[in-house]
């Protein structure tokens, strides 16, 4: 992934802004693992506390990661150079890799 431009020369200065940090704290995302890119830049993989709630199952959990970052691999023509998103399973689960890590969610959790 290339890096995001500065979202402030897109949109002008936010007037609120929610970091992946503080979803983590209030307990909106659920830290569940760690990538390493080939140059070893690690990227932090949550799920959304309902997705987390919903497959408490590790090796269910396991095996929609595994799904996740094969789709989030292969480029897509809709892809731009801030985020990816994957249908993981109908309706049911997305992945979505920004510049700020990979979460997996239900649709209505974005």
């Amino acid at each position: 992934m290339t890096e995001q431009p500065d979202r402030d020369d897109l949109w002008g200065e936010p007037i609120h802004v929610y970091t992946r940090e503080q979803a983590i704290e209030d307990g909106t995302l659920i830290p569940t693992g760690t990538l390493r890119l080939v140059d070893g830049t690690p990227v932090g993989i949550c799920f959304t506390a309902n997705l987390h709630l919903e497959y408490s199952d590790y090796h269910y959990r396991y095996g929609l990661m595994r799904r996740g970052l094969r789709l989030l691999n292969d480029p897509h023509p809709e892809d731009d150079e801030c985020r990816r998103l994957r249908v993981v399973i109908h309706d049911r689960v997305w992945a979505i890799w920004d510049g700020d890590g990979i979460t997996f969610l239900k649709p209505e959790d974005y």
